[in-house]
């Protein structure tokens, strides 16, 4: 599988690439430090999967999505929470928080390769191939689309539930910051 990271942090490139060099079947094509170098590179190499952090100088994650023309599946890689539910709005594959844990960067692979096997390859270029620009938002209906598929790919992995766990997490501290408010003692 064809990958991309775009990360401002050098360090943070580095580190995710050793991690993702136990698996033997990501090929990692390129990299990019900011939205204005990620944009063109991205529509070149045409990834399947990347890697995409969120707060970038020049732009963020988001703004990078909406001004590509191939639009890979995304796995966010970043140090804030906070923007965990607008990732999933934009159908994020997963969201791991830095320092990424190997464990997790494992489950968000194995659901990159669930998802690939699911969706034939020509869904995911074909706003390139037909001259149009795919927008996020017709990306998304594509992969709501195959979301059915993905389910099914996934329980014979046996990954269980598409809910990442990064998600989860993420309600999890939401509710002890409500609650805690809201207790009584």
């Amino acid at each position: 599988m064809r990958a991309m990271i775009v990360d401002d942090e050098p360090l943070a490139r580095r580190e995710l690439r050793r991690l993702l060099a136990e698996f033997a079947w990501i090929d990692i094509v390129g990299e990019a430090a900011n939205v204005r170098e990620a944009a063109p590179l991205i529509d070149r190499l045409l990834p399947e999967l990347l890697f995409l952090d969120i707060q970038m100088p020049g732009g963020t994650g988001f703004d990078l999505l909406e001004r590509l023309e191939h639009l890979p599946r995304v796995v966010f890689t970043t140090a804030y929470d906070k923007h965990a539910v607008r990732a999933f709005e934009v159908n994020a594959l997963d969201y791991l928080l830095k320092p990424i844990e190997p464990e997790r960067l494992a489950a968000a692979v194995v659901r990159a390769q669930a998802a690939a096997a699911s969706t034939p390859a020509a869904a995911a270029t074909s706003g390139i191939n037909s001259g149009k620009a795919m927008t996020v938002r017709s990306s998304m209906a594509t992969r709501e689309e195959s979301r059915s598929a993905t389910a099914s790919a996934s329980a014979r992995l046996r990954l269980g539930t598409m809910v990442p766990a990064a998600y989860i997490r993420l309600l999890v501290i939401a509710w002890k910051k409500c609650g805690s408010a809201n207790r009584r003692v």
